[in-house]
């Protein structure tokens, strides 16, 4: 009876809802002559993100997708914030304006990660690629992040700035001045 017992506690522990659970969405920040919206979705343990670029500074024409889906972990204390492991199982990019489609075709450019047959709105698998000025994640290759839940926002110390985060002994420690909202409804 004890085993069975403990067996659906651990079940059922896995549809707990975490900290973190919900849809939290960014603000516009610009980059330069760039800018970026974020949106992620934490689910039990799945994290799915959606990231878009900009090629204005106020988020009005939105170039390229990235999006990312991973299992997530949370852990202790580290830095300004706590540990945040994720396990990517998918990284691809779609590119939405000819303009930019046209640069990421283009011969030697960087910015279509190595891959020349760019579609306007077909996403492609980028796991592993450089893809200006971003080295994407790998699937199947954790990344470690650190985050902080404030009283109603979430910030990384990585994320979504920053995508190639595989050594542990190089995690970031401090949060980056990105912030995270609930969505509203």
């Amino acid at each position: 009876m004890r085993n069975i017992f403990f067996v659906i506690f651990i079940g059922l522990s896995a549809y707990a809802k975490t900290d973190l659970s919900g849809n939290w969405v960014s603000e516009c920040n610009p980059i330069e002559k760039h800018s970026f919206k974020s949106k992620i979705v934490f689910k039990g343990a799945t994290e799915k993100v959606e990231f878009k670029l900009f090629e204005d500074s106020k988020c009005v024409d939105h170039s390229v997708t990235v999006f990312y889906e991973a299992i997530y972990i949370t852990g202790a204390k580290f830095g300004e914030g706590k540990k945040f492991n994720s396990l990517p199982t998918k990284v691809q990019m779609s590119v939405h304006l000819p303009a930019a489609l046209e640069q990421f075709n283009k011969a030697g450019s960087e910015d279509g990660c190595g891959i020349k047959n760019w579609k306007l709105n077909i996403a492609q698998d980028v796991s592993g690629k450089f893809c200006r000025p971003f080295k994407m994640p790998t699937v199947g290759r954790t990344v470690y992040d650190v985050y902080k839940l404030n009283l109603n926002s979430l910030v990384f110390g990585g994320l979504p700035t920053k995508w190639d985060m595989s050594d542990p002994t190089v995690r970031p420690e401090k949060l980056s001045k990105v912030e995270f909202w609930i969505e509203k409804k």
